[in-house]
């Protein structure tokens, strides 16, 4: 009885041993063969790819390594541009070359070179002394204009017929009927001087008396010619005074002005100037003003007026009770300038010093923070942040953040920040 006792005891420690250590006998016997197999005959099984569900447990003594092994996470299959956290330390901004040929990418290097201290103000330009005329009406009547269809900014030639002033059905100021009637006095003045001068051949008529005639002669005739300037059967024609383009039209079709009044403004836009206000606090820096550049809003472009046969007109001395001091620049238009345009201006000095530049062109500007992209591969770029200094409207000093040689996006920049957010969102979300 006592032997029966102390056997079920160890029986029931033999199974329960068995049972946590996931132990069948199936799997013992199979891995057994498996062993048996390899010693007989020498075959070499490669058991790393296999996949064996054996509840998570590791058995000592076999030759399966299940690290290797293909695992499927819930379904889901990693691509070859799956992003891992793993890779969150590569700052590289990877951009497609043909995207940035298209966009037209340019590249500089950062520089040393000499950059002048600058005066940053804004400024207007407006058409030079003598390059604009205003054409007036040189007769009252009804605004007509021509055929063609005029407008700020058309071309026109000299002596092109810009409008013509009706004034046939008016009873007053009526151009026709006074160019008839200055006609008729004409023809009469001149039939009275002839006359005068074959009676003063037989001294009928004195020397005082054929002046006189032909004084009258004379008004009479220059008052001809000039109703007969441009007219028409029905008015006067308003001719283009100059070749150019239309920089204003101050009248509309139908309206009545009075002889004198402007019509409109035609300029040649071949001089330009541009007239830079500066504050008060920065007169005393203006003695070394011998340039200046400034940018267009339209277009985003840096003009050099030094580079457009500018010179500096003069500085003023007055503020016109105003807080601004004006300074005049003259320069060539290439024809990409719009008169009456109001830019950012850079007025440049004479002394000039060493700095690490780079184009104004590469710096991003976020919140406060300015960062260039420089070039770290084939087509990858690196955001770095930088201090800018000093800046005379094309180059900008850099401070501190970046070496000389470095190469920096000059043109497309932003487009590279854009490639930048955009590859920082992760393609999806899942966790092993």
């Amino acid at each position: 009885m006592s032997k029966k006792l102390m056997f079920i005891p160890a029986l029931l420690f033999v199974l329960s041993c068995a049972g946590g250590n996931g132990v069948h006998t199936a799997e013992t016997d199979t891995h057994a063969d498996h062993v048996h197999t390899e010693a007989d005959h020498d075959h070499d099984h490669d058991h790393e790819g296999e996949a064996h569900n054996h509840d998570g447990h590791t058995h000592e003594g076999d030759d399966h390594v299940h690290e290797g092994d293909d695992h499927d996470h819930d379904g889901h299959t990693h691509g070859p541009n799956d992003t891992h956290e793993e890779d969150d330390d590569h700052k590289g901004i990877v951009f497609n070359p043909v995207m940035a040929e298209k966009l037209g990418f340019e590249m500089s290097k950062a520089v040393v070179k000499p950059i002048s201290e600058v005066v940053r103000t804004s400024g207007q330009i407006v058409p030079a002394q003598g390059d604009e005329s205003v054409v007036s009406a040189s007769a009252s009547g009804i605004v007509s204009f021509t055929a063609r269809c005029l407008a700020d900014g058309v071309a026109v030639t000299k002596g092109e017929t810009l409008m013509v002033i009706t004034s046939d059905d008016m009873s007053s100021d009526n151009y026709p009927e006074l160019y008839r009637s200055a006609r008729a006095a004409y023809e009469k003045a001149e039939g009275d001087y002839k006359r005068a001068e074959e009676l003063a051949v037989d001294n009928i008529v004195s020397a005082k008396e054929l002046a006189a005639v032909k004084a009258d002669y004379l008004q009479a005739k220059a008052r001809m010619e000039t109703l007969a300037r441009n007219i028409t059967a029905k008015g006067k024609r308003v001719v283009a005074p100059i070749g150019g383009y239309i920089a204003s039209i101050q009248v509309r079709e139908g309206e009545y002005v009075a002889s004198g009044a402007p019509l409109m403004t035609v300029s040649r836009n071949r001089r330009l100037q541009l007239r830079a206000d500066v504050a008060q606090r920065d007169f005393a820096e203006l003695g070394g003003a011998s340039s200046a550049r400034f940018v267009t809003p339209y277009d985003g472009r840096t003009h050099d007026i030094s580079a457009m046969g500018g010179r500096l007109l003069a500085g003023g001395r007055s503020t016109d009770g105003g807080f601004f001091v004006p300074v005049t620049f003259e320069f060539d238009n290439d024809g990409s300038l719009i008169p009456g345009a109001y830019v950012d201006v850079y007025l440049t000095g004479s002394e000039k010093r060493d700095a690490l530049t780079v184009p104004v062109s590469s710096l991003v500007e976020e919140q406060g923070t300015y960062s260039v992209f420089i070039k770290i591969g084939p087509d990858e770029f690196e955001k770095i942040y930088v201090k800018p200094g000093v800046s005379d409207g094309m180059d900008v000093e850099i401070t501190a953040g970046l070496e000389e040689g470095a190469e920096v996006v000059s043109k497309g920049a932003y487009y590279v920040k854009l490639a930048g957010v955009s590859s920082s969102v992760p393609a999806h979300n899942h966790s092993h």
